[in-house]
């Protein structure tokens, strides 16, 4: 858990990156994870054309040190905005939330 200094540091970035600090809306979650969990990922050229460019996490550096990055390609399509949307369009993962009865 992260201590209120280093939350009030975060949304201080997150503010001056023109990014609402309102939990409610998952802005902050999504710039975060893009800011500072993931900040050392990789993002290609082909990453702009991609759909999930504003929800991926980007290619690890361990994977395309050891793997290239050849093989990624952009996905075809609207631009996703939602982080979520993946996980509200796969079935395992409604089954999963129905097997241990979570809200």
């Amino acid at each position: 858990m992260l201590s209120k200094k280093e939350v009030k540091k975060i949304k201080k970035s997150a503010k001056a990156a023109g990014i609402s600090t309102d939990t409610s809306n998952g802005d902050i979650r999504q710039w975060y994870t893009k800011n500072v969990t993931c900040k050392e990922n990789l993002f290609i050229e082909s990453c702009a054309r991609c759909r999930n460019r504003l929800i991926c996490d980007g290619i690890y550096t361990q994977y395309a040190r050891n793997f290239g990055t050849d093989e990624f390609e952009p996905v075809k399509g609207d631009t996703i905005l939602d982080p979520l949307y993946y996980r509200r369009n796969n079935q395992a993962w409604r089954v999963l939330k129905t097997d241990c009865n979570c809200s």
